[in-house]
């Protein structure tokens, strides 16, 4: 009997859940692995091989900017083939390159397969989970894209694990572990699917436009966001957050452990907090993003953001550093989702990947510069004080540009056509 209306439950399970699901699970790999992770790595190479904070944070620099290149192509991908196909190729690929990253012995061959994680990562990771929930949900489509960040919150305890590893079993021997974990991934394709259309489905909570206008007039092209100035607004905002989040990423676990001198393992402890406490802002963003308004949400979000930076720059004392630290995982995990909901409402979804991906090149400004400058500062001043200090400045700009980001108005065809304006 329960075996029963269990099986009549998944029959009428709406098919974006299985499809959310999936995408968590993924996020949880792609990010806890890589993005989430990477910090723990830095300064064991830094004592390694003797390399700089500057010049490692210039590899990380050297993948975001090849990821902003490669970034239009991927979002052309995503609408022409598929999410599905796109996230396919880069778990293959990513796994290939996180065993090669284990055969790493100088810092060229380093910056080379960073190229080559950072491209992977591009391929199976955010922008065509995110397009893939932007197609399924409509009502609820930032609680949706929250679920999602959750998963990659997850992903990121597993930094004290990996610490463990590393300090146990050596970073070559878990980075081949790591490679054949995102390959494991490629058992959840057969959950992701591009669209509800193409099952007879419309999105969840979808309603008709009220008046008289085609679906089509509601739907920006990429050309036609790229003439608004919201579109802007919301890039140079992204990338401000950017600039935050990769210097986190990347510098972290070195300011906490080589810079005010606690363990690896406190650090990486820390740092796991952190991407927990994101939790608590994607459950604020989730339940709220699609109530209030976006754009504030994502403001206040940027106003932590520097909050953090600037607890981070002044705290020496570990209850101080654990605020600082939750504070921009609260931060995070607010923004995060906001960031494609913001977008999908704006310019619709038939058009997505291609307008995500012409942003990357204006998004990654903030992500190549944080980290090298971050990494500049404790070179320099041995302290990665002065470069927090900027970046705490720089967030409040970019929750400026989101407060002024308002919602663009599109005009109808019909409308254009009947007043005689060209078209």
């Amino acid at each position: 009997m329960l075996h029963r209306q269990f099986q009549q439950w998944r029959k009428n399970l709406f098919l974006g859940w299985w499809v959310l699901f999936a995408v968590m699970v993924l996020q949880m790999l792609v990010a806890g692995l890589f993005f989430q992770s990477f910090g723990v790595y830095v300064p064991v190479l830094i004592k390694e091989f003797g390399w700089s904070a500057t010049a490692i944070s210039l590899s990380v620099s050297a993948r975001q900017l090849f990821g902003s290149i490669t970034g239009p192509a991927i979002g052309f991908a995503i609408d022409r083939y598929g999410s599905k196909a796109v996230i396919g190729t880069g778990l293959v690929l990513m796994g290939i390159a996180y065993i090669s990253f284990s055969r790493v012995n100088s810092l060229t061959i380093f910056i080379l397969v960073q190229l080559f994680l950072g491209f992977a990562a591009n391929l199976s990771g955010w922008l065509p989970c995110t397009k893939l929930l932007v197609n399924w949900f409509a009502r609820r489509r930032t609680r949706a894209l929250a679920f999602m960040s959750i998963g990659m919150s997850v992903g990121g305890l597993l930094s004290p694990l990996i610490a463990y590893c590393i300090s146990s079993f050596g970073w070559r021997s878990v980075a081949v572990v790591s490679g054949l974990a995102v390959l494991s991934g490629l058992s959840l394709l057969p959950l992701l699917r591009n669209s509800p259309e193409a099952y007879g489905l419309e999105p969840e909570g979808y309603v008709k436009p009220s008046s008289n206008l085609a679906d089509d007039d509601q739907e920006f092209t990429a050309r036609e966001a790229m003439r608004t100035r919201s579109f802007w607004l919301i890039a140079m905002g992204h990338g401000l957050a950017l600039m935050s989040v990769v210097t986190i990423i990347t510098h972290y676990v070195t300011h906490v452990s080589t810079g005010l001198g606690y363990s690896l393992q406190t650090a990486a402890s820390l740092f796991a907090v952190l991407t927990t406490s994101q939790i608590i802002g994607q459950l604020i963003s989730g339940f709220f993003g699609d109530i209030l308004s976006k754009r504030w949400l994502a403001a206040t979000g940027m106003l932590l953001h520097s909050t953090a930076f600037l607890g981070l720059a002044l705290a020496k004392a570990l209850p101080l550093i654990l605020i600082a630290s939750m504070i921009h995982g609260i931060a995070w995990g607010l923004r995060g989702p906001l960031m494609s909901a913001l977008r999908a409402d704006y310019f619709g979804r038939k058009d997505f990947g291609k307008i995500m991906g012409i942003s990357d090149p204006i998004i990654i400004v903030g992500a190549l510069v944080g980290p090298v400058l971050a990494g500049y500062s404790f070179d320099h001043f041995g302290s990665y004080s002065p470069g927090f200090l900027f970046i705490s400045a720089m967030a409040l700009i970019g929750g400026i540009f989101f407060a002024m980001a308002t919602k663009p108005q599109k005009r109808a065809k019909a409308q254009l056509s009947s007043q005689n304006l060209p078209v």
